[in-house]
């Protein structure tokens, strides 16, 4: 685990691995980093009650959609999964970067706050971490 995150080994295997929402079937592999994630995000949405989606359209005119968004009165937090990690990932292309620039840009002015995550952030838990951090200032300071 990362150091200065607040959550206890045991909090964090409560988050991690649990049953991903039936109603949302995923093609890809069950193991995968944006289902890990999705399995999270359900348990955070059982436990606090957060409107969780999944692969949400945003700008319909450009057909752009987050990943995973976090939903409430006052509060558009959206989670994208970044493929930087990879050798020739869409990431690593300037066309892909541009693209992707130009998306997060366009949330701003919607009023979405986009955290982006690598994979490595979801396995170690620092991701989950991290929407919840956000989640609770906001709910601190109100919309």
């Amino acid at each position: 685990m990362a150091i200065g995150l607040r959550w206890t080994e045991a909090q964090l295997r409560e988050y991690m691995g649990r049953g991903a929402d039936p109603a949302k079937p995923r093609q890809d592999d069950d193991d995968s980093i944006g289902n890990q994630l999705w399995r999270q995000l359900m348990h955070l949405r059982r436990k606090r009650r957060y409107n969780v989606k999944r692969e949400v359209d945003f700008h319909p005119a450009r057909q752009w959609r987050f990943d995973f968004a976090v939903i409430a009165r006052g509060l558009h937090v959206a989670i994208e999964l970044e493929g930087l990690t990879y050798t020739g990932g869409r990431h690593q292309r300037i066309h892909g970067f541009t693209e992707d620039a130009r998306k997060y840009a366009s949330a701003a002015v919607e009023g979405w706050l986009v955290l982006r995550f690598v994979p490595e952030q979801v396995k170690t838990g620092e991701a989950i971490e991290t929407i919840v951090r956000v989640i609770d200032r906001w709910k601190r300071q109100g919309p």
